[in-house]
């Protein structure tokens, strides 16, 4: 009698191992297609993403052809120190030449401008 029992204790647990086994699988199939299902939206926020990213990088390009570029800035000449410019003008005096803005600009090697605004800072002073 206790081989009886023994067997069909032993077709009981192998049925139970079988049924255990046959539900993990399951479960396991279960978990596989979720992950495959995930991986298919992780692809499609990818795509969405790229797609978005290329747009914003056209604004971008666009944004900036149409900015407006700078004006460029000239160098500017470096102002005769008003002392350089009284010497100048004292000497054109004791050599006997007149002064004028023209003749300023010439012996200052200057525009005809800041000849005649030169001579006004000195008169001025």
């Amino acid at each position: 009698m206790a081989r009886p029992l023994a067997a069909s204790l032993a077709g009981e647990l192998a049925e139970a191992l079988d049924l255990a086994g046959r539900q993990l699988v399951s479960k396991s199939h279960g978990v596989a297609n979720g992950c495959d299902e995930l991986a298919e939206i992780v692809d499609e926020l990818a795509a969405d993403a790229a797609d978005l990213v290329d747009e914003i990088a056209e604004e971008l390009a666009e944004a900036v052809a149409t900015e407006p570029k700078p004006r460029r800035q000239r160098t500017q000449r470096k102002a005769v120190p008003l002392a350089v410019v009284k010497n100048t003008i004292a000497a054109m005096k004791a050599s006997g030449e007149e002064v004028t803005g023209p003749t300023l600009a010439e012996r200052l090697g200057c525009s005809e401008r800041s000849g005649y605004r030169y001579l006004g800072e000195v008169r001025a002073a």
